[in-house]
């Protein structure tokens, strides 16, 4: 069975829809024989519409056909609900100019496609169409942002880079690196586009952190300095640009199923293989109090939000989309 087109394109059968909800929920005592799905639909007259997990894979990755292994839940127990919307209630994003750094990468990607379906304009600052490391480049992206569309509404910094090790395990290198993608490059794009957005009065930024800016693991010295960097530059700038109407918050997101996470996984298990060779994503999620990784969509939807103005008297806040990790 194929999806109906207006669920492949995120637009309702009936313009009173304010919201598609599809639920992907795997039950063995449901469909004993199939290990199929219930995907359903609901529109404005509460009609729902069924399709095949197969067939949901379709769906932008809201729920690909291999999150058992990926998200470390038994069939039995993952009762999982994504709502995508249909006809985006969230202020301030149709015509918006929002430009977004790791634009082609996991939750880059998700807060992407998110944003082109709320309306907004996505300029996308990726390697290797730009290095962000490039001062000049990125001060160049903006002008020419400013020169085409007229404006820069919203600004997120989703590009990030990881590196495992101890402090006496990490090199001079690898610091700097680190440091210069996940802090330094998101201070300069910001210093850049600041100024348009003083002039205009108003304006967003969210910052991609981590739940390691908030609490300690092992082996993450580099990584942890330039995410706790970054989560209280946005506090500073909250405190310094509320009075232009410019907004800064960040988002701490937790095991989140990305290339990413693979890279980490494996960098731990080759350097530290007596405390995690054999380690899967799957296994990184368990330990989680949620019992499982995130999708780089759920923790789009933070960022959207706060992007939006649905947010508009938040500013300076930390939200921890760490399936309850900070909390435990």
């Amino acid at each position: 069975m194929a999806l109906p087109p207006e669920l492949t394109t995120f637009r309702p059968t009936d313009t009173s829809t304010q919201r598609a909800e599809i639920v992907c929920s795997y039950s063995r005592e449901g469909h004993p024989d199939t290990g199929r799905a219930d995907n359903s639909r609901l529109d404005g007259a509460n009609h729902y519409q069924t399709t095949s997990i197969d067939d949901l894979s379709a769906f932008s990755g809201i729920m690909p056909p291999d999150c058992l292994e990926l998200y470390g839940k038994a069939p039995d127990d993952l009762n999982f609900r994504a709502i995508a919307s249909a006809s985006m209630t969230l202020p301030g994003l149709e015509d918006s100019v929002a430009v977004v750094t790791g634009h082609t990468g996991g939750i880059g990607g998700a807060v992407t496609r998110l944003l082109e379906n709320s309306g907004a304009n996505v300029v996308g600052l990726s390697l290797p169409a730009i290095d962000l490391c490039d001062d000049e480049a990125v001060g160049e992206a903006v002008d020419a942002t400013i020169s085409n569309r007229g404006k820069i509404d919203i600004l997120i910094h989703c590009a990030g880079w990881t590196a495992i090790g101890a402090i006496d395990d990490t090199n001079l290198e690898t610091f700097d690196r680190t440091i210069a993608i996940n802090l330094r490059a998101p201070f300069v794009l910001s210093k850049a586009v600041l100024p348009h957005m003083k002039a205009a009065n108003k304006g967003s930024v969210v910052a991609v952190a981590s739940d390691l800016a908030l609490f300690a693991k092992p082996y993450s010295a580099a990584y942890m300095a330039s995410k706790a960097g970054i989560l209280n530059m946005m506090r500073s700038g909250a405190v310094d640009y509320a009075k232009y109407g410019i907004r800064f918050n960040t988002v701490c997101p937790g095991g989140t199923n990305t290339d990413m996470l693979d890279k980490v996984v494996d960098d731990l298990a080759s350097r530290y293989p007596s405390e995690y060779g054999g380690m899967t994503k799957a296994d990184y999620g368990a330990v989680m109090p949620i019992g499982r990784l995130a999708m780089p969509e759920e923790i789009a939807w933070a960022i959207v939000f706060l992007a939006s103005d649905a947010a508009s008297f938040i500013t300076g806040a930390v939200l921890a989309a760490d399936g309850g990790t900070s909390a435990a």
